[in-house]
């Protein structure tokens, strides 16, 4: 025997709204019975028999919720519909962690878990909602954990029973201490233990930050000491990630040295990203003196976004890049000024770059020369965003005329840039039709 659970549209429709029955001779006095008692349903007859024995199948369910704790039991039950009753008895969500992990792969059953705890968040990627709960709760845990309350023994066993779960960790932000003495910086929790445990993670972002601190505030209550990155080091050093953020806090030279020789044997990252850090060309020089011309061999896209990198980091970094196979270079809101930007145009008519944002760097029109040799030469370039700079409606005339013997570019972003809206809409035009032309291609 199967439970329903869901109602056929026409019963729905019947039985749920006035307006679909009829009035005929036959039903009248029924429906003018069934309006003067106000019940509920629109049903004739809602004289339902509610002393009806419960099924065999139920009666198994519920002797099975009755003894879950000495024989948790739930691959035996085959239909969906009983395990969802099983569900509904045993309030899952409810049960200790480690039961459900052992016991339950459903994923229908950990997508009602993940929807009931946390439903504004989806499933983008089509992961095992499994993987998504225990992501989510264990950083979730971190998050919210004060650093007075950490129990080494506690945090291991949290994060071996999620370990073979995780594959992306994200820390949005983290508590901080109290403190008395405003000069004082604070640890926040170690994530040595726990970056040395999470054996299966991929993916991790992660920001010293808070997200609200009252009337607790003191200055240096969101600065990382320098046994945070020590502990958060030698914890990073022991994973093989695919991709690496650490965005949002402020980090020091010193402190990118050490992340940087934390990363420096990693052969599978692909990804960096550290925006909003604030370190400056000191910190990138840092950060870029630990690499050799072995490190970091598939590193294809990086994110260094509002971190006060002039026109000196800009050369630095170019230098480096020059010897990877760089696809995607974010260095929108830092300072490089024009030199900057022809060392980075320069850099893109090297390697094959395939996106690259250098909006609001402060560069001017005398980037003329090295931007136009990029949209005229650069074949690989699929968008470009130049905008909130210092151009002109020469250059802009001079970008369009570039562009009509340039069939790969499909996003260009010149807003804010000094260019007429004239102007710009042409340069518009001619990339959708760039744009439109692949996807042609494409199907």
């Amino acid at each position: 025997m199967k439970f329903p659970n869901t109602v056929d549209r026409n019963i729905y429709l019947a039985y749920i709204h006035k307006d679909t029955i009829p009035v005929t001779k036959k039903n009248e006095h029924q429906l003018q019975h069934h309006q003067n008692h106000q019940q509920i349903l629109d049903a004739i007859n809602l004289n339902w028999d509610l002393n009806h024995p419960e099924s065999l199948v139920e009666l198994c369910v519920k002797i099975i919720a009755e003894n879950w704790n000495i024989l948790p039991l739930f691959r035996g039950i085959i239909v969906h519909e009983n395990r969802s009753l099983l569900a509904d008895i045993l309030e899952f969500e409810n049960l200790q962690l480690s039961d459900l992990c052992t016991h339950i792969k459903v994923n229908s059953l950990w997508k009602r878990m993940y929807g009931t705890k946390w439903p504004m968040i989806s499933n983008h990627r089509q992961r095992p909602w499994i993987e998504l709960y225990m992501e989510k709760y264990l950083s979730e845990s971190l998050e919210n954990l004060r650093p007075v309350d950490y129990n080494i023994d506690k945090i291991r066993n949290l994060v071996d029973l999620c370990s073979p779960f995780v594959r992306n960790l994200n820390i949005d932000h983290l508590q901080a201490i109290p403190a008395h003495d405003n000069d004082t910086i604070n640890d926040h929790i170690p994530f040595d233990t726990i970056l040395e445990s999470l054996n299966e993670i991929k993916c991790l972002s992660i920001t010293y930050d808070c997200r609200s601190i009252g009337t607790k505030f003191y200055l240096t209550c969101t600065s990382i000491s320098d046994n945070d990155i020590k502990k958060f080091t030698r914890g990073l050093c022991n994973t093989d990630l695919l991709e690496f953020k650490f965005h949002s806090s402020k980090l020091e030279p010193l402190m990118l040295k050490q992340i940087g020789l934390a990363l420096d044997k990693n052969t599978s990252l692909a990804k960096i990203e550290m925006p909003n850090c604030r370190f400056g060309d000191a910190g990138l020089s840092s950060f870029c003196t630990i690499l050799t011309h072995d490190s970091l061999p598939h590193v294809r896209h990086l994110v260094l976004s509002n971190n006060f990198i002039s026109h000196e980091g800009a050369a630095l970094l170019a230098n480096i890049l020059r010897r990877r196979k760089i696809e995607t270079l974010d260095l929108k809101l830092n300072p490089i000024l024009t030199e900057g930007a022809n060392e980075i145009f320069a850099l893109a008519g090297i390697v094959e770059l395939v996106e690259l944002n250098l909006s609001s760097c402060s560069f001017d029109e005398n980037v003329e020369e090295s931007l136009l040799y990029v949209i005229k030469n650069n074949k690989m370039l699929v968008r470009l965003n130049i905008s909130i700079n210092k151009l002109s409606d020469d250059l802009g005339m001079e970008i369009l005329n570039k562009l009509s013997s340039n069939d790969v570019l499909r996003h260009l972003d010149v807003r804010g840039a000094g260019i007429s809206h004239k102007i710009k809409r042409m340069i518009d035009a001619t990339v959708l039709e760039n744009r439109e032309k692949n996807n042609t291609v494409g199907q």
